[in-house]
């Protein structure tokens, strides 16, 4: 930071002091003979930014100058403070590292992102199995061959759904609704057609269908803006 400052006429300085906020004494600028009066001096004074590495984060005594501080794995540690008061706000973890790297699928509690591997192309990680109910879907099934079958009688996300057919070849046609329609014309969500004693499997995951209104589904004997239904499949969805 570069300085300069004249002096009256009825000063005679011989020592310049610089001092922040606080009052802490940054810097003193001794000529090296007294100044006569209404002189000017200039220079430059260099503020210490560095920062501290430590493993803890340090306790900081008011009206003190220290230093910045870093964790050992060269992140900035900052606490937010919030509004005129200067509240300070606690964040969870505050050392994350948008620059650290993993394995592929390996948890880092100090990455922002986890990449897998050294020229930061992101690895998609997968769920580790797990045998808690809360970790999947169940299965709304039928119990018998039927024409069509509602897989949520309210609004939801489709996840995957699958359909065997039996004698008769035809459509498995997908509805937003809380009820299998009547024969004649329908629009369908989604048409897709099955041959006789066949079977589709059908996934959308991890981004799922959503039905504003209800999930239902019928197997047609033609299609797929016709509806003629047939009693002659199973279905099988996963919903939520």
């Amino acid at each position: 930071m570069s300085f300069e400052i004249p002096f009256p006429a009825t000063a005679a300085p011989t020592q310049v002091t610089f001092t922040n906020d606080a009052g802490t004494k940054l810097e003193i600028v001794t000529p090296a003979n007294p100044l006569p009066t209404t002189a000017t001096i200039s220079g430059d004074v260099t503020v210490n930014s560095s920062a501290e590495a430590t493993a803890a984060a340090p306790t900081y005594v008011e009206g003190t100058e220290e230093p910045l501080s870093q964790t050992l794995k060269g992140g900035l540690r900052v606490t937010p403070v919030v509004g005129s008061t200067g509240v300070e706000v606690p964040v969870a973890t505050s050392t994350l590292q948008s620059s650290v790297q993993s394995a592929a699928g390996t948890p880092n509690a100090t990455a922002l992102t986890v990449q897998g591997n050294a020229s930061g192309v992101p690895v998609p990680v997968s769920v580790a199995a797990s045998p808690a109910s809360t970790t999947g879907l169940a299965s709304v099934v039928s119990s018998a061959a039927e024409n069509g079958h509602v897989l949520k009688a309210s609004a939801g996300n489709l996840y995957g759904l699958d359909v065997s057919s039996g004698a008769s070849a035809g459509y498995v046609l997908i509805f937003n609704s809380t009820t299998i329609p009547s024969n004649g014309a329908v629009t369908p969500i989604k048409a897709y057609p099955i041959a006789a004693n066949s079977a589709i499997g059908l996934s959308w995951s991890p981004v799922p269908l959503y039905f504003s209104t209800g999930i239902s589904v019928a197997f047609s004997t033609t299609g797929p803006f016709t509806l003629t239904l047939s009693a002659t499949a199973f279905f099988s969805g996963e919903v939520a």
